[in-house]
C-alpha cells in the first residue's frame, strides 16, 4: 500500500512541474511578460530580495541599502534614493531633491530652521547674534561688538567694571600661559608678569609734539620698544622661547605663533579712541591690535638676532611685520618676508581679507627697524602656502587631497583640531576662508 501511495505521489509532482514548464514558457512569451522580481509569487518580494543580500549580490535595477535591495532611483545631480546629496541640506526623493535640513545637515555657516538652512548671523569677529565672544567680555548684539561682563564674564586676573572688564591691582603678579605651534605639536610657555609694571607703563603719555619736526614712524615705534623696564621683563619671555629649540629660525617660528595666538582684542577694534598697548602689555592683557601686535612680534624677532621691519599699509590702516628673506619669497621683492601677527597664518602668506578693507592692495612703507639675520628657511612655509593655496583651489579633494589639506592646516593650527576632526572638507575650506577674511 505504502508503494503505491509513494508511487502516486511521484507521478503527480513530474505532472506538476511538466505541466508549470509550460505554463512559464507561455506568460513569457505573451504579450504581458511576467515579472518575476517584483511579483508576490514568493510571497513579499522585500523578504525575496533579503535573500539575495545574503548571497553578496542585487539583481539588475537595484542595488543595497540598509540590508536591503532597493529600486535605483537617481536625481537631477546624481544622487541615489534616498541618500543625501552633496549639496546640504537636500535628498533624494522620487527623483527630485527635497530639503531635508535633520538628514542631510547643513553648510558651513548655515544652520537648521525647520526643513531648510538660514544663514547664521555673526558679528566682525565671527561670533554668531546674541552669543559671547571668545574674547571676555565681548558680546554680539545685533551685529555690533558690546561689552556685557554680567553675561559673558571677564578674563583671568581681571573685575567686573560696570560692563566693561579692568586689571585687578590688587593682584601684584600673574602667570600667563602663552601657548604656541611648531610644526604640528602645540606648547605652552609659563611667563611671569608684575602687575606693578603694567601700571607704570598704562600711565606713560602716548603723546608727542611736532615743534621742530614730527618723529619718524620709526622713532616713534622704537620709543614703544625700548622701554626699559620693559625690555628687561621682555628678555625673560625671549630666553623662555629659546629654551624650547636650539635652531634659530624655529626659534623665530615659535615667536611668530606665540603672537599670533594671542587673541585680537575686538572692543578695541570698535573703539574709535583708545591707548596704544606697549609690547609688555600685549602680553599682559593677552589681547591687542595689529599694531600693537605686530610692536611685540618685532620685539621678540629682533632680540632672538633678525633683521626686521614693520609693513604699514596707511590705506587699508594695517601694520604686518617684515623678516629679512631671500629675495624671491619676500613681499613684493622688498627683501622682507609677510607675517601677518592678528590670526594664525603662514609665514609669507599675505592674501588674506581685512574687515572694512578687504585684500591688501596698496603699497605699504617699510619702516626698517633692526639689522640682524635672515631667515633663511622659509622655503618650508613658501612650499607648504603654495600646496594649500592649490588645494583650497579646488572643487572637490580626494581622500589623499583632504589627507595632505588636513596636514598642512593642522601644521599650522589654521583651526583647532577639535574643528578639523568634526568638519567634512567643504565646510573646513569655508572656515578657513571666514577666518582669513576676518584678519585686521
Amino acid at each position: 500500500m505504502k508503494q503505491k501511495v509513494f508511487l502516486f505521489g511521484f507521478l503527480f509532482i513530474l505532472l506538476f512541474f511538466s505541466g508549470c514548464t509550460d505554463f512559464l514558457k507561455e506568460i513569457e512569451s505573451g504579450p504581458g511578460k511576467f515579472d518575476f522580481f517584483n511579483s508576490n509569487f514568493f510571497g513579499s518580494d522585500i523578504n525575496f530580495f533579503d535573500e539575495f543580500i545574503e548571497q553578496g549580490f542585487c539583481p539588475e535595477g537595484r542595488r543595497s541599502f540598509e540590508g536591503k535591495c532597493i529600486p535605483i532611483i537617481e536625481c537631477i545631480d546624481g544622487t541615489l534614493e534616498p541618500d543625501c546629496s552633496a549639496e546640504k541640506p537636500f535628498q533624494c526623493i522620487n527623483e527630485v531633491l527635497v530639503e531635508n535640513s535633520f538628514l542631510c545637515g547643513c553648510p558651513f555657516n548655515f544652520k537648521p530652521d525647520a526643513n531648510k538652512c538660514v544663514e547664521i548671523q555673526r558679528c566682525v569677529d565671527n561670533t554668531e547674534y546674541g552669543s559671547c565672544s571668545s574674547v571676555k567680555p565681548v558680546f554680539c548684539e545685533q551685529g555690533n561688538l558690546v561689552n556685557k561682563a554680567s553675561f559673558c564674564g571677564c578674563p583671568e586676573f581681571n573685575k567686573t567694571r560696570k560692563e566693561a572688564c579692568e586689571f585687578d591691582f590688587s593682584i601684584t603678579s600673574i602667570q600667563r600661559k602663552l601657548d604656541f605651534v611648531l610644526r604640528g605639536e602645540k606648547k605652552v610657555l609659563l611667563f611671569s608678569m608684575q602687575s606693578e609694571l603694567k601700571k607704570n607703563l598704562a600711565g606713560i603719555s602716548r603723546t608727542y609734539y611736532c615743534n621742530s619736526g614730527c618723529p619718524t614712524d620709526k622713532k616713534l615705534i622704537l620709543r614703544f620698544l625700548d622701554e626699559k623696564n620693559q625690555k628687561n621683563e621682555l628678555l625673560k619671555l625671549v630666553e623662555l622661547i629659546k629654551m624650547h629649540s636650539t635652531e634659530p629660525d624655529d626659534r623665530a617660528r615659535i615667536a611668530v605663533s606665540l603672537v599670533q595666538r594671542i587673541p585680537y582684542d575686538w572692543t578695541k577694534f570698535t573703539e574709535e579712541r583708545s591707548q596704544e598697548r606697549y609690547p609688555f602689555e600685549v602680553v599682559f592683557d593677552y589681547a591687542g591690535v595689529c599694531g600693537e601686535k605686530s610692536k611685540l612680534l618685532v620685539f621678540l624677532l629682533r632680540e632672538l638676532g633678525y633683521n626686521t621691519a614693520i609693513f604699514d599699509f596707511k590705506t587699508e590702516n594695517h601694520r604686518a611685520v617684515g623678516i629679512k628673506c631671500p629675495l624671491k619669497y619676500s613681499y613684493n621683492n622688498s627683501g622682507y618676508c609677510f607675517i601677518e601677527s592678528t590670526a594664525p597664518t603662514i609665514i609669507t602668506d599675505s592674501s588674506g581679507d581685512y574687515v572694512n578693507t578687504g585684500k591688501l592692495l596698496s603699497e605699504p612703507k617699510i619702516i626698517e627697524l633692526s639689522e640682524g639675520n635672515s631667515f633663511d628657511s622659509v622655503s618650508e612655509e613658501s612650499l607648504d602656502l603654495a600646496e594649500l593655496t592649490k588645494l583650497n583651489e579646488l572643487k572637490s579633494m580626494n581622500q589623499k587631497e583632504y589627507a595632505r589639506w588636513k596636514e598642512i592646516t593642522k601644521k599650522y593650527f589654521l583651526v583647532d583640531s577639535e574643528e578639523l576632526s568634526s568638519e567634512s572638507p567643504e565646510n573646513i575650506k569655508a572656515l578657513i576662508e571666514s577666518i582669513k577674511s576676518k584678519l585686521n
